[in-house]
């Protein structure tokens, strides 16, 4: 499993990347939910790519 990788600067998170994103430039990151949600809101560009709370087990990459 993913660990949430978005916003180094601030205290580690400790909850699963369950939410991959991308940005403009084609950076992406696995991020927790709450983490997604805020990089949505404030990162211009930012989507989403995969989100495993929708994917079946074994399903994916």
């Amino acid at each position: 499993m993913n660990s949430c990788t978005l916003h180094p600067g601030e205290p580690a998170c400790d909850r699963f990347g369950l939410i991959e994103i991308e940005d403009g430039t084609g950076a992406r990151a696995w991020t927790c939910v709450e983490h997604a949600i805020r990089a949505i809101w404030t990162i211009d560009g930012v989507h989403v790519v995969r989100d495993l709370r929708t994917e079946r087990a074994g399903a994916g990459r």
